[in-house]
C-alpha cells in the first residue's frame, strides 16, 4: 500500500520509494522461511516486478502484496 501510494501519488519522490522496496526486500529475506510457498510466489513478484503485482490487482481483482 505505502510502495504503491508512493509510486504513483508522489513520483517525483524516487528515493523514498526505493527506499520502501530496499525496506520490504530485507523484510522479505529475513521472514521468507516463515512464509507457505503462495506467499513467497506473491512476495517474489513484488520485488521482481513490482508494477506489474499492481496490474495483477486492478485486472483480477486479486490481492497484491499489501505493502
Amino acid at each position: 500500500y505505502y510502495y504503491y501510494g508512493v509510486k504513483y501519488n508522489f513520483p517525483e519522490e524516487v528515493h523514498i520509494k526505493d527506499r520502501l522496496f530496499q525496506m520490504y526486500r530485507s523484510i522479505y529475506i529475513k521472514a521468507k522461511p516463515y512464509f507457505s510457498v503462495f506467499y513467497k510466489m506473491r512476495f517474489s513478484l513484488f520485488l521482481w516486478f513490482p508494477s506489474l503485482n499492481y496490474k495483477i490487482k486492478q485486472l483480477f481483482g486479486a490481492k497484491s502484496i499489501s505493502t
